[in-house]
């Protein structure tokens, strides 16, 4: 199983980066982070080429012939950052498996139809596990507890 791993970066519309990526080693329907960085490192000015982040959660859909899925995310460039023609690019990236928890505050409010939401106060806490789901289905299945320790 090779790890993830780039094979094209095309800039778009926006001159931001578009990296296509191919993935192994997941299950198809699993939720996935990938997140990192594309950069240039100017042969002559030093560090003044392209720089742009991404991170993004995404559904694996696994071709199963060949047991990977291929993936584009888009890194938005850094103000100042573009890249340039000529200079080749690194791309450092992880991608990893996602747990997923919904919670909902210790003291619900009611909604209100029509009122403007406000932010919340100090010390307002969201403690109470409404829903979990992991990167297997053992974790999602179990039941939430009522609230966090």
């Amino acid at each position: 199983m090779p790890p993830p791993y780039v094979t094209s970066a095309e800039i778009d519309g926006h001159n931001n980066i578009v990296l296509t990526l191919e993935v192994d080693g997941f299950t198809s329907g699993e939720s996935v982070e990938i997140s990192g960085h594309a950069m240039q490192d100017h042969p002559i000015q030093g560090n003044d080429g392209g720089f742009a982040t991404f991170s993004e959660v995404r559904t694996l859909h696994i071709n199963e012939a060949t047991g990977e899925a291929e993936l584009k995310v888009t890194a938005i460039t850094a103000d100042g950052k573009d890249f340039l023609k000529g200079q080749d690019i690194t791309v450092v990236l992880q991608v990893s498996k996602v747990w997923m928890t919904v919670l909902s505050e210790d003291e619900p409010i009611p909604p209100s139809y029509g009122v403007t939401p406000e932010a919340a106060p100090k010390g307002r806490r969201w403690g109470h596990v409404k829903g979990v789901g992991g990167p297997d289905k053992d974790s999602s299945d179990k039941k939430a507890s009522s609230s966090l320790a």
